[in-house]
């Protein structure tokens, strides 16, 4: 839940336009503009993207920067860190404070956290752990078949493959309190390799297969619902390419009542450089006023509410690394994803 501020100085004259002030929404119900001072640079080119994302013209005027054209009844988002936003009407001034962005509030929607570091278990106490069979943690990379430490290696191999039955893996989160409608999945991985039947990443139901993540004939990321029946290829303007032996995190919000689907493919997530820039992909896709998943209303509609790295279509797995499984129970914005991003 949004933490919302109240702390309003200089009330007097004719204001009565401001209900509540929250760290993630700024309500603005009858000023003529907003003057936004001291934010610090780093967060100004965010503020400007969210602002003219909704109309605005962002304007510097000296050390001041002034936005025009705030409405009667309008909501702004913004996604300032720190700082602090001043209102004016004519010649009345009210200054409200912005506190520091946290992830708590998002955090508060996590169904479940599988580290997957040393074990299975989810950290948010919500979820089952998960249930894991010819899988191994990797303690250290001194194991041949552990490129990195504090991992789960999954060895490639299909349960149900021929010779390979007896050592085919399983690695499956069921999720009690998931809802189809709206979820967001998010995930490191570490391919070893995507030959042949390699190409999966993850997957959303062992029966009707309603979500999974990929890479491509081509080589980018890519979605599927439906059982493979829908594709999303979020390649255009991009970088989606998918190579083996690289860390990658993926974050993917699905949002079916507003037929919207968000995909973030964040590359070497792991990077000791701190002060380096983080390349990450992003990309946004709308699905048809009448699409659903077909698991809803189905007779697996119950017992499909899991997580696994195999899809029992096709017979493809994952072979490689994965850490940090995250599933929150609502659709994450673009801003969301980016926080939890820098969560790690």
């Amino acid at each position: 839940m949004l933490r919302c501020l109240d702390r309003l100085s200089g009330v007097w004259g004719a204001i009565s336009a401001i209900s509540a002030i929250c760290t993630a929404t700024i309500a603005i119900l009858s000023y003529s503009s907003l003057q936004v001072p001291d934010i610090y640079e780093k967060n100004l080119t965010d503020a400007r993207k969210t602002l003219e994302s909704k109309g605005f013209k962002l304007v510097d005027l000296g050390r001041t920067r002034f936005v025009k054209g705030v409405k009667p009844g309008l909501v702004v988002e913004q996604s300032l860190k720190a700082g602090s936003l001043s209102l004016i009407n004519r010649e009345v001034l009210v200054t409200i404070s912005i506190a520091k962005q946290d992830t708590a509030d998002i955090d508060s929607y996590l169904i479940a956290n599988y580290k997957l570091d040393i074990d299975s278990n989810d950290s948010s106490n919500t979820s089952e752990s998960i249930y894991l069979k010819e899988t191994k943690f990797c303690k250290n990379n001194q194991d041949e078949n552990c490129k990195d430490k504090h991992a789960l290696y999954l060895n490639g191999r299909y349960e149900y493959g021929g010779e390979d039955i007896d050592d085919g893996y399983v690695a499956t989160a069921h999720l009690r309190q998931f809802e189809y409608n709206n979820f967001t999945v998010a995930l490191d991985f570490y391919a070893y390799d995507f030959e042949g039947d390699h190409r999966t990443i993850l997957v959303g139901g062992t029966s009707y297969r309603w979500f999974s993540i990929r890479r491509g004939n081509d080589g980018n990321l890519e979605l599927t619902l439906n059982n493979q029946d829908k594709i999303i290829e979020p390649s255009n303007g991009g970088k989606w390419k998918l190579e083996t032996d690289k860390w990658y995190r993926v974050i993917c919000s699905v949002n079916l009542n507003d037929k919207k689907v968000l995909t973030m493919l964040v590359f070497n997530p792991y990077d000791s450089d701190k002060q380096a820039v983080q390349e990450f992909s992003s990309h946004e896709h709308r699905l048809a006023d009448g699409f659903k998943l077909e698991v809803i209303s189905s007779p697996a509609e119950s017992t499909d509410k899991n997580i696994s790295f195999t899809n029992y279509s096709d017979g493809s797995v994952f072979h490689g690394l994965v850490r940090h499984l995250r599933v929150y129970s609502k659709p994450l914005t673009n801003n969301e994803m980016k926080a939890i991003n820098k969560q790690g």
